[in-house]
This record gives structure tokens, sequence and C-alpha cells, in this order.
């Protein structure tokens, strides 16, 4: 399945308030909203064609100020300028099957955003996520935004220096285990466990 990017809009009521029609249309709104939130939180696997039937698409992203931040109805982040542009290309590409398609961002700890695709509970991710060869076995990637990427040790002003990895054993390192630093890191001590060396 090809994992895709989109963005639920919130739509205000298009009538005045404090009218009889305009309590009824934003009744209807909200009544419309929970429907389709209680079916986008039921587990479903599928393909794109299948999205397209259901009429929504649900986005698993990082609940963070980079990718998506909510204050009230204002919504930002990486996620959700990425999420709108693809929402209007869908809408372009594929005009019959996907009228107003309906997509659900949902906003979520990084260690839960890979799991929640593969148990279907989102249909894709966007969250700036490392391609490896674990990850893969669980999700199926789109094209890599991103080639050659370095990863970097930070440290602070009072650390010791760090020249190569026998200096970084001397220290502790903090990775969050859902990382991809994490297995990267894993394997490298694998093999520096193998050859007789302190683990990092």
């Amino acid at each position: 399945m090809r994992h895709l990017f989109a963005f639920l809009l919130f739509c205000g009521a298009l009538l005045q308030p404090g009218t009889a029609a305009a309590d009824q249309h934003a009744n209807g709104f909200a009544a419309g909203e929970d429907a389709l939130l209680e079916l986008a939180n039921k587990p479903w696997k599928g393909d794109f064609d299948g999205i397209l039937e259901r009429g929504f698409l649900r986005l698993a992203t990082a609940n963070s100020p980079l990718y998506f931040s909510a204050d009230g109805l204002d919504h930002r982040g990486l996620a959700v300028e990425v999420a709108r542009e693809f929402e209007a290309f869908v809408d372009k590409a594929y005009p019959k099957k996907a009228r107003n398609l309906r997509v659900i961002l949902m906003p979520m700890a990084r260690d839960e955003i890979l799991p929640a695709v593969a148990e279907g509970r989102a249909d894709a991710a966007a969250a700036n996520l490392t391609i490896t060869p674990e990850r893969s076995a669980l999700v199926a990637f789109s094209e890599a935004t991103k080639k050659d990427v370095r990863e970097i040790v930070v440290t602070g002003p009072a650390a010791p220096a760090v020249a190569d990895f026998d200096d970084l054993a001397k220290t502790a390192l903090h990775i969050r285990q859902s990382s991809s630093y994490y297995e990267h890191l894993s394997a490298l001590n694998a093999e520096r466990e193998a050859a007789g060396k302190a683990v990092l």
C-alpha cells in the first residue's frame, strides 16, 4: 500500500449563528464529525482505493511544534502544510473518486506512529521517519525525501571531548528506544562487543 498524506480541514458553519437554520446546520456538522471520528478510531487496513471508497485518510504524525501543533481550530506544522498540498493534489488527480476526500490528522508520541500504521489505527504517517530494514519489515515507505543522512553526537559545554567511539563509550548516551538511532547503536554495539570493545 502506498502511504499518502492529507489533512482534515475543519470548516466553520456557513450560516450566521443565532438562527434556527444555523443551529440545525451546526448540530448536523457536529454529528457528522463525531460519526467520522468514531469510524476513524476503528482499526482498518486497506489500499489507496479502499481509502478513496471510505472517503477519508488517517494520517499519523509527531505531536510536536515542528510537525503539528493546535491552538483551537488553528493547526500548524510541516505535516499540516504537506497534507494540505497533498489533499489538493488528490482532489485534482482523482476528481471522481476523491470528491471531498476527508483526512484526519492524528498527532501522537513518536513511538506510537509506526505501530499505529502497522496495526491499522492509521493509514499513513508523516514525521521524517528514517527508513531502516526493521521498519521496512513493518510498514511500506514512500520514496526517501533525503538520502545519505549523517547522525551526529550532541553534547553539552561541560561534556568531555568525543573524538571516536571509544571516547563515546566513556560517557552516558540518552537515546529514545523507538528511534532509528537506537537501532543503529544496537548494531554498532554488537560489532564492538564481538571485537572485545566497550559498548556505547
